[in-house]
């Protein structure tokens, strides 16, 4: 800064008009972004000091206008530029969003010392890094959670995005914005599965190569579909269907289109006895997966007893008929057609050991 310069700058500061206080505002402005080269670290410092001195009395107008300037400068001081960004967020939100003079300890500060406000500026910054990001998971302010989520460009830690995840099962706005992340683990988004919406359980099945065990796990969290009557439930299975289910295995006459033959006969009962007789589940389990959640279930069952995808499209859609009295929504059918296919024989059939592992131990317990 030339010492002429210098001196102007002195004069205006001793003015106690508005005027000249906005005058004084605009040529530091000037100069920090318009000098003919850049100022050295002792020249920034100078018209730092005396600006963060008269901004005290500046009007907020007046502080915004010059935050607002200063924004995206890497030429202005910095002591001036933390002051700003420390000010309401009327004046400090434009700098938040681009300065590249904060950095990350002044990042922390501002989320740890300001106002929700001013987190959810920084939550909206672009390319934060994990310490400040942590430092906005623990302010657990709903607002700022779901625009760190939105914010592709932040950088999450491993523990940060379990919470997120978490978190999401009670705040549901947080989960269109992490299924829509690039850098959610796949065992988080293997959690998550159990509590989605169908729209965003077919994003993660696109997106993931989703477990069958990890599946199973979530289809005992999954909420139950309301079932058409009695005779949906284990409960009510009659001692007619076991009989004559037994007596068709023994004398070779039980196979899956015959069992499949059963749902199109809309004799569910003969049906469940029959496929859990094919799988060795219980009636119990074979009928909590027929109807509840949406149909992943049905889909280990089927992979494990070596039904080919057309058997399988057919139960599927014959079991929504027979619980909803609708059609299966054709992009629910597709994605888990779509599990069907990437799942193996062996992976389902592990699957069903641990059912039938569960299934006995639960006997055990009940006797």
């Amino acid at each position: 800064m030339e010492q002429p310069s210098l001196n102007d700058l002195i004069e205006l500061a001793r003015d106690p008009d508005p005027a000249a206080r906005q005058v004084l505002s605009q040529r530091i402005a000037d100069i920090c972004l318009r000098a003919p080269r850049p100022l050295n670290a002792e020249e920034k410092e100078v018209a730092g000091h005396i600006l963060i001195h008269l901004s005290r009395e500046f009007e907020t107008q007046m502080r915004a206008s010059l935050a607002l300037q200063l924004a995206a400068s890497p030429r202005a001081p910095k002591l001036l530029v933390q002051a700003l960004a420390a000010d309401e967020i009327a004046v400090s939100a434009p700098l938040i969003a681009h300065s590249p003079l904060l950095d990350e300890r002044d990042l922390v500060e501002i989320v740890m010392n300001k106002t929700q406000g001013h987190r959810l500026s920084v939550a909206m910054r672009s390319g934060i890094t994990a310490a400040v990001t942590n430092a906005l998971v623990e302010s657990e302010e709903p607002d700022v959670l779901q625009a760190l989520v939105k914010n592709k460009s932040a950088e999450i830690a491993d523990a940060a995005m379990e919470y997120l995840v978490t978190e999401s099962k009670r705040q549901t706005n947080l989960q269109g914005p992490l299924v829509a992340r690039d850098d959610v683990p796949p065992i988080l988004a293997q959690k998550m599965f159990a509590f989605l919406s169908d729209a965003l359980r077919r994003e993660i099945q696109g997106k993931y190569d989703i477990d069958p065990e990890i599946l199973e796990a979530a289809l005992r969290h999954a909420r139950p579909v309301q079932q058409v009557g009695p005779v949906a439930s284990a409960h009510s299975m009659d001692i007619k269907a076991t009989v004559l289910v037994a007596k068709m295995r023994a004398s070779g006459e039980l196979s899956l289109n015959r069992v499949i033959g059963f749902l199109r006969e809309k004799r569910l009962n003969l049906f469940l006895e029959g496929l859990a007789m094919l799988c060795e589940l219980d009636s119990r389990t074979i009928s909590n997966l027929a109807f509840e959640g949406e149909g992943q279930g049905m889909a280990v069952v089927c992979r494990a007893i070596g039904a080919d995808r057309s058997q399988f499209a057919t139960i599927t859609l014959l079991l929504e008929r027979a619980r909803t009295g609708k059609a299966v929504p054709a992009a629910r059918l597709q994605a888990v057609c779509q599990l069907f296919d990437t799942m193996t024989g062996d992976r389902a059939g592990g699957v069903i050991e641990q059912w039938r592992g569960r299934s006995k131990s639960a006997g055990k317990t009940a006797a």
